[in-house]
């Protein structure tokens, strides 16, 4: 394709899939050398795969289903925000301690 902005003419030799590399090296170097008794490092891993999730389902329906847009932007961030969201209410409702909830700003 020849239309669409400049910068995303660099991403024309990008393979399709290549995401499913760099999760399943991020999965397996976090399983070996993570303190996997760290619920942060588990929030960043499901977070990181539910987000690979969204680029596979991207990735299947331009080269399964052969369209060529794929997942529109609004869904991918929809589901990005739907995610993160999510992550964080985790996180904030299930803190051990009220410091990891409070935002400190120094020198006020």
């Amino acid at each position: 394709r020849n239309d669409g902005p400049q910068s995303h003419l660099s991403k024309s030799g990008t393979p399709t899939m290549g995401g499913a590399l760099i999760l399943s090296s991020i999965g397996i170097s976090t399983l070996l050398w993570a303190d996997l008794s760290n619920r942060y490092v588990w929030v960043v891993l499901l977070v990181t795969f539910l987000f690979g999730a969204i680029g596979w389902v991207d990735d299947y329906r331009k080269v399964i289903e052969k369209n060529s847009r794929g997942l529109p932007s609004r869904w991918k961030y929809f589901w990005q925000s739907v995610f993160g969201l999510c992550a964080a209410i985790f996180l904030y409702t299930n803190a051990p301690s009220a410091t990891e909830t409070t935002l400190i700003v120094p020198m006020l």
